[in-house]
């Protein structure tokens, strides 16, 4: 288990309870609820979905990611080299249904990423790929994608094999509100590429957890029996959670695997942050069950 200064052991279901708050590709993030004490019972989803783009007659690509579960991303109506990008409007292509689209009324994201992979072969596999912040969500019309229009931008050579892992952030605490559509509380990710192969294809995987709550329909009556409390508000698991979040880097080339190890390693640095003696010990073991799972 890790080490909490002081000599006490932090429970490694502790740890793994910061991981469901701020690794949307760790398995303990499926089916975890915010720990702030909402007086609506709710029911966890996970939404994945796939989206392959391959490079224009130019060699360039460009997609932005929201939150959104309605309409999640957006591609290019037009494109020029300079980087300048104009968006179409929002696309639910690929999209599969959710039981929030039938049965919710308001979600809020627990955790929500992107993994961008290179499928092309070596020999079709050259160019560069730019991965960012977008100010503007992508359900905005025209967007700006020149450099000075993205935050924490980082530049990535489209060899192959590449894998880059981005995770959405919230932008303040209205991201644990509930909302009919959440995508404004949340980061949007966007991508742009050049220098490609005509045709060679990019493929981005969308992850986004979340919780929602039910409408109060005699359809939705048939799944409320699944629908559960939240946990108890847990100020421990919040501040943890805000610290892995703000000290994790916006966009890792790694896989999956490598990434939730960082991600656990700064979930233990978050919690021996804060937990300093053996009382502060004790109350890690009790905080352990502040996540209920469906």
């Amino acid at each position: 288990m890790p080490s909490i200064r002081g000599g006490v052991k932090a429970s490694s279901k502790l740890v793994s309870q910061v991981c469901a708050l701020t690794d949307p590709f760790c398995g303990h993030a499926v089916g975890a609820k915010y720990p702030d004490q909402t007086s609506a019972r709710t029911i966890t989803e996970s939404l994945r979905m796939s989206v392959a783009v391959p490079a224009d007659a130019n060699g360039n690509g460009a997609i932005d990611f929201s939150t959104s579960l309605v309409a999640p991303y957006s591609l290019p109506s037009s494109q020029a080299v300079s980087g300048q990008v104009t968006w179409g409007p929002p696309l639910a292509t690929g999209l599969p249904t959710t039981l929030f689209a039938t049965y919710g009324t308001t979600y809020r994201v627990v955790t929500a990423g992107v993994r961008i992979l290179n499928t092309s072969s070596a020999t079709n596999s050259s160019g560069y790929m730019m991965v960012g912040k977008v100010q503007t969500p992508s359900n905005s019309d025209v967007t700006d994608f020149a450099v000075s229009a993205m935050e924490s931008a980082q530049t990535f050579s489209l060899e192959h094999g590449l894998e880059v892992l981005s995770v959405f952030k919230p932008k303040g605490a209205g991201a644990q509100t509930f909302y009919t559509n959440t995508y404004e509380q949340w980061d949007s990710i966007a991508v742009i590429w050049t220098g490609a192969p005509v045709g060679a294809t990019l493929v981005f995987e969308l992850v986004v957890n979340y919780e929602f709550i039910i409408a109060n329909t005699s359809v939705s009556s048939t799944i409320s029996s699944i629908a559960t409390p939240s946990p108890p508000d847990n100020p421990l698991l919040q501040s943890a959670a805000s610290a892995v979040t703000g000290g994790i880097s916006d966009f890792i080339k790694a896989n999956a695997q490598t990434y939730g190890r960082r991600m656990v390693a700064l979930a233990a640095g978050a919690l021996a942050a804060r937990l300093g003696g053996p009382q502060q010990g004790l109350l890690a073991y009790s905080a352990a069950n502040a996540i209920t799972v469906d």
